[in-house]
């Protein structure tokens, strides 16, 4: 089996297949769906559009825990501690990149040699300047932390470049 095919390989159903539980990731799969579409409802009602993202998040993150727990009740000792550590880390560092993201973006925005372009040309400046903070935040967190996934990831677009 090639490299590709591996990486496209559904994250959650190799343990639960090898368990006899194939239909685990499935059944929180489909409730993910049916509860993004009733949370972002409800949330973009509240938030507008920054509802949508939320509901996507709050959603892949309760999923993510309802298959971290349905894995450890089939496979004792899965997880732990190392599971929770790297969770904590990214909470963190996904916090303090979005307050970079935000004062960046905030920053962009009131620039002066923006001023006289047209609103979707600052927008856009905006935006990809946003991005660009986002993600030196979160590498130079990661890496300060020592998320060990931060290794995995760049080791996996080497390989993707090479």
């Amino acid at each position: 089996m090639s490299y590709a095919t591996t990486q496209l390989r559904p994250l959650g159903r190799p343990p639960f297949y090898a368990a006899g539980r194939p239909y685990v990731p499935v059944v929180v799969g489909a409730t993910g769906v049916v509860a993004n579409v009733l949370l972002s409802t409800v949330l973009m009602h509240r938030f507008g559009a920054v509802g949508l993202p939320m509901a996507t998040s709050a959603v892949a993150l309760a999923s993510a825990a309802w298959l971290g727990v349905s894995l450890r009740r089939i496979i004792p000792g899965t997880g732990g501690a190392g599971v929770v550590k790297t969770f904590v880390s990214c909470l963190v560092s996904s916090a303090i990149m979005g307050m970079a993201v935000w004062a960046g973006a905030r920053a962009l925005d009131g620039w002066p040699a923006l001023a006289g372009l047209p609103l979707k040309v600052r927008e856009l400046v905006t935006t990809l300047g946003g991005i660009a903070v986002g993600i030196a935040a979160f590498a130079g967190l990661a890496w300060l932390l020592r998320i060990r996934e931060l290794g995995d990831f760049l080791r996996a677009i080497r390989r993707r470049a090479g």
